[in-house]
């Protein structure tokens, strides 16, 4: 993500489109033929937009007036990632996490912090049965 040659289009909690480019995140402003028009998910605060050409890179065409989340865009892409397999294997969900997990964690070793990976739900224990109040070890 940090290499202004990756991109990412990632599923919003709302099922949107969202685009990730250089650490900001982008929402779908409008399509016109083969071009879309994004817009930075501020959009009440920051001018931040781009344009991407099918097939091509996209364009930054405004300057951002903020810094990125690069932290809550790796958690976003992470989810992603996890619900798809989940969409799209037989395996069962524990194994997918552990295997989203390590890949993770190979991929960047000295980058990844296990507390601010999403928790497996199964592994949080509530303390004397009381909804709401669970834990997570760690």
């Amino acid at each position: 993500i940090c290499d202004s040659t990756m991109f990412e289009i990632i599923e919003t909690q709302k099922g949107k489109k969202c685009l990730i480019f250089n650490d900001y995140r982008y929402l779908c402003d409008r399509i016109r033929n083969i071009t879309t028009y994004w817009r930075c998910e501020n959009r009440g605060e920051c001018p931040g937009r781009l344009t991407e050409k099918a097939g091509e890179m996209p364009l930054l065409t405004a300057q951002h007036n903020h810094e990125p989340n690069e932290e809550k865009n790796k958690q976003e892409i992470f989810i992603t990632h996890l619900k798809r397999q989940i969409r799209e294997n037989q395996t069962p969900i524990r194994k997918i996490f552990r295997g989203e997990i390590i890949n993770q964690y190979t991929a960047e070793p000295d980058n990844v912090c296990i507390s601010e990976l999403p928790a497996w739900p199964g592994a949080c224990q509530a303390p004397g049965g009381l909804p709401g109040q669970a834990t997570c070890p760690g």
